[in-house]
């Protein structure tokens, strides 16, 4: 077993100890503000939940794990700012969801494990992506992302084999470890200027990834970020200083010859004598401006 995927499994493992346990309905589960359940009118075995416009919080965990739940809509004139961490998580029916715009906060895992869910758009006033949003979401193709974001957090969209294109803003500064990990179907991961932190895994297992472009930074980068990538055949590193990587890693795994063969890494004109002797670049056969 690899060392990224033992690295996965490891945080797999303690974001599921940290989180109550998911019962099939939401019985025993604490609902803040007082009697927003009731007042919801969700029964188990609904397939329809419709919030109304005086909501204006969904509660941690309110409707974890409802199986039947297959579509959730927000009556006109939403007043809704946040939904709390895990509040759909596990709804393995819901296919459907579209967000109210006044939203400014969606929790941990808010949507984890929703496998059957298509698509999302995160409103404008969404400032994160909290870690685990739409973890293991497989059948998910389209997100949209926020035009003012600013992180991307660990595992948040991990899994979600069938995501094929991700328009990264402007504004964004962090992505977070394995944060599109096993998205085997994203061509392309074109990271914009802003971006500060690139933590490990970012990009592992991204198998049909055909070109990166790294920000012109020499912050240090995290481990194995495309690890497991094997259409890869372009990466521009837009920093003039090659930048390092946490714990001494590479791009690549290190005996993966073939794919500091197969990929061409472009640098900023000047530097390339920088990059052919520098840890973890050198590794690339073919280097040009």
């Amino acid at each position: 077993m690899r060392l990224r995927t033992i690295y996965l499994l490891l945080l797999l493992t303690v974001a599921a100890a940290a989180a109550p346990v998911m019962a099939g309905d939401i019985s025993g589960i604490p609902l803040r503000p007082a009697g927003v359940a009731e007042k919801l009118g969700y029964e188990p075995g609904d397939t329809l939940l419709t919030i109304p416009a005086y909501v204006t919080e969904i509660p941690d965990y309110c409707f974890a794990g409802c199986p039947t739940l297959r579509r959730v809509e927000f009556e006109s004139g939403s007043r809704c700012t946040r939904i709390g961490q895990y509040a759909f998580a596990e709804c393995t029916a819901l296919e459907e969801i579209t967000l109210p715009a006044g939203l400014t906060g969606i929790g941990e895992g808010a949507f984890r494990e929703c496998r059957r869910l298509r698509q999302l758009a995160l409103p404008e006033g969404v400032r994160e992506v909290e870690r685990e949003l739409c973890l293991r979401c497989v059948a998910l193709a389209e997100v949209r992302l926020p035009q003012r974001l600013a992180k991307i957090g660990a595992m948040s969209f991990a899994g979600c084999e069938n995501l094929a294109a991700v328009s990264f803003p402007s504004t964004l500064t962090t992505i977070g470890n394995n944060a599109f990990s096993g998205c085997r179907r994203i061509g392309e991961a074109l990271l914009p200027a802003t971006l500060r932190q690139l933590e490990s895994y970012a990009f592992e297992g991204c198998r049909s990834l055909r070109h990166l472009v790294l920000p012109a930074v020499s912050n240090e980068l995290g481990e194995l970020i495309v690890a497991d990538c094997p259409q890869l055949t372009l990466i521009e590193a837009r920093s003039a200083e090659p930048p390092t990587f946490e714990c001494g890693s590479t791009l690549f795994e290190p005996d993966d010859a073939a794919a500091y063969r197969r990929c061409t890494l472009r640098v900023p004109p000047g530097s390339e004598e920088a990059y052919r002797v520098a840890p973890g670049w050198s590794l690339f056969t073919d280097q040009r401006p």
